[in-house]
């Protein structure tokens, strides 16, 4: 399987852009996925065309929660790249309803052969899923934001596909901040096994150097442009 990062706050090659934001594109078992699409349909179109990525090939969308940094390309994207395609939304808890050609997520649910989402991880007053995809060597989890918590979203993907968790990629929000938050991070990495961890735009600095230091076997530096490989 391979993940290629195509929005995010920092660069990890030359030419493309950075953005408040996330998306990263996957291919696993053949089928090519986008994962939020950033707030930009420009900067999404740029940096595709920068890593020779064709968007035109999306086997299916899924958008981890509704905050514009992660969603605001979403009508544009859809429009012009895949008009047809699954799109699997988080229900919206204010305002407006969800789009009816869009499919809206609640419960955790396969959505192709080896992927899942958790559904809206509790508290459910935000809405927030997160993407599982099984591997041969475990499942990866691509995050959002992680607003309900990041080790509430690793136990949610790890019940509903009932695998360890072997990487941990996307947005954690700050997660590490605490102590009492490290070390229980650090117990659910060695009781899975976990080896991969790229914490991505919203992550901020504190797990960042919690892993260098406790842990820098396992960190991975995220950025637009960078691209990770996991055995399928």
């Amino acid at each position: 399987m391979e993940l290629c990062i195509l929005i995010d706050n920092a660069v990890a090659r030359p030419k493309v852009r950075s953005c408040w934001g996330l998306s990263i594109v996957g291919v696993h078992a053949g089928r090519q996925f986008i994962f939020d699409v950033g707030p930009s349909i420009s900067i999404l179109r740029h940096n595709a065309s920068v890593m020779g990525i064709d968007l035109r090939k999306m086997s299916f969308v899924v958008i981890s929660h509704w905050h514009a940094d992660h969603s605001g390309a979403l009508s544009e994207f859809v429009k012009e790249f895949c008009p047809g395609c699954p799109v699997y939304v988080p229900r919206l808890t204010w305002g407006s309803v969800v789009p009816e050609d869009y499919i809206e997520v609640r419960e955790g649910r396969k959505i192709a052969p080896g992927v899942y989402t958790t559904g809206c991880v509790p508290p459910l007053e935000f809405c927030e899923q997160a993407l599982v995809i099984m591997t041969e060597v475990g499942a990866c989890v691509l995050t959002g934001c992680s607003h309900p918590g990041l080790l509430r979203i690793l136990e949610a993907a790890r019940e509903v596909c009932g695998e360890n968790v072997y990487a941990i990629i996307g947005g954690f929000h700050g997660f590490g901040s605490s102590e009492a938050e490290r070390e229980a991070f650090m117990r659910f990495i060695r009781e899975n096994g976990t080896e991969l961890v790229c914490p991505c735009h919203c992550s901020g600095g504190a797990i960042i150097r919690f892993l260098e230091r406790r842990m820098p076997e396992v960190l991975v530096e995220g950025g637009v442009g960078r691209v990770i490989r996991i055995p399928r």
